[in-house]
């Protein structure tokens, strides 16, 4: 990642494109619940609302967090690097949508898992680097545990749309 150029273009298609793969997946996923009698299932537009608010959070939410314990601890983490990152960091869910479309919840946990788990890899490995240079070790594994912390707790509640209104996964 360019630290001194970061680019938003990717990350604001990433969130754009997240955004209509997870309403349509959810839509398509309850569709499928109710076996495809269109008399017992209806599209709810409220979704993308909702894909929206989860997506708009995290890509804005968590960077605007991590540069606040960055400038406590005197890392001088660039928003706009941060937001970058946490924008590439959703890539590897726009597949994933589809995969949870499957009314096999086994199949989606284990999706949602190894996505969950490269997103925080991804994160975590940006990070690691820039802020090595700047932390101590002592403050070092806090500050990597609690990005790694915030991206698979996001990620593993997200496993839990339906609690929200939309469901993609593992419900």
């Amino acid at each position: 990642m360019a630290l001194n150029a970061p680019d938003a273009y990717g990350p604001f298609w990433i969130s754009a494109t997240l955004v209509f793969c997870l309403a349509s997946c959810s839509n398509i996923a309850s569709w499928l619940d109710h076996t495809g009698d269109p008399t017992l299932w209806s599209y709810d537009f409220s979704r993308v609302a909702t894909a929206m608010t989860i997506v708009g959070l995290y890509l804005l939410g968590l960077p605007v967090v991590l540069w606040g314990v960055g400038k406590y601890w005197a890392v001088p983490l660039p928003l706009s690097f941060l937001i970058c990152l946490y924008g590439y960091s959703l890539t590897v869910f726009l597949p994933v949508m589809f995969i949870c479309t499957a009314p096999a919840d086994a199949v989606d946990w284990v999706a949602m898992l190894i996505s969950m788990a490269w997103s925080c890899y991804f994160l975590l490995i940006n990070v690691w680097g820039y802020a090595a240079e700047y932390l101590s070790k002592e403050k070092l594994l806090p500050f990597l545990s609690f990005i790694g912390y915030v991206g698979f707790d996001l990620g593993l509640c997200s496993s839990y749309y339906s609690i929200l209104g939309l469901r993609i996964c593992c419900g």
